[in-house]
């Protein structure tokens, strides 16, 4: 086992020997690619492998995350997809338990309003911690004090700036899907505290820090399609 960068995202690579010739790749789930190669099947054969089929795994893993994240029977916590399970309750709860989300309640719609109230938690909670982490990056040009970090589920936008208030809302949505996304638009926001529009200046800026960012949108976009 062993782990590879594709497309910006680690993978995992499962690898079984047996007496074959011929080396094969299948994709197990959005994280990991399972090879069945022969006997003698060398470290540096595994990398020419991926390496020659590398467009075609990205295409592939891509078509996997392209899912519906939100169904009634199951909804994903950034990128994780859980089972949900639904309980009657006079109170209302959400417990995460491995794979599954349990969520309790006196009625169905007093449940999901619940499930959005923990995904908005749960952006503002992973953006804080984004925020610590870039203060030595971002952080030396941008101050990454003093702002307000809001979530909540909206329409049109992934995410808002309020550079007076220092206010920046996230869409709770984000929180459906892997963290990177969550940076990008968090980042695109901060950026927004120094620079107001969508001039020149502003995406020379946002490329430093994140040079792939509008492939990053752009498949956050196909995802919200399909939901």
């Amino acid at each position: 086992m062993r782990d590879i960068i594709l497309d910006g995202k680690k993978i995992q690579v499962d690898i079984v020997h047996k007496p074959i010739k011929h080396a094969y790749i299948r994709i197990k789930d959005r994280n990991s690619i399972f090879v069945t190669a022969g006997l003698h099947f060398s470290e540096q054969a595994l990398s020419d492998l991926i390496r020659r089929h590398q467009q075609k795994l990205i295409r592939m893993l891509n078509s996997i995350q392209a899912q519906p994240l939100y169904e009634a029977n199951q909804t994903a916590i950034f990128g994780k997809l859980f089972q949900i399970e639904e309980r009657e309750s006079s109170k209302t709860t959400i417990v995460v338990d491995h794979d599954r989300v349990v969520i309790a309640g006196k009625r169905k719609d007093l449940r999901w309003k619940a499930l959005e109230r923990y995904y908005q938690q749960e952006v503002i909670n992973a953006a804080t911690d984004l925020l610590a982490d870039m203060n030595e990056s971002l952080g030396r040009e941008i101050r990454l004090s003093g702002i307000t970090l809001k979530s909540q589920r909206m329409k049109t936008q992934l995410g808002s700036c309020m550079p007076a208030k220092r206010i920046i809302k996230l869409n709770s949505i984000l929180g459906r899907f892997e963290r990177r996304y969550l940076q990008a638009i968090l980042i695109h926001e901060l950026i927004h505290l120094q620079i107001r529009g969508h001039q020149e200046d502003f995406y020379r800026f946002l490329y430093r820090y994140l040079p792939n960012y509008h492939i990053l949108r752009k498949e956050l976009l196909t995802f919200l399609k399909q939901m």
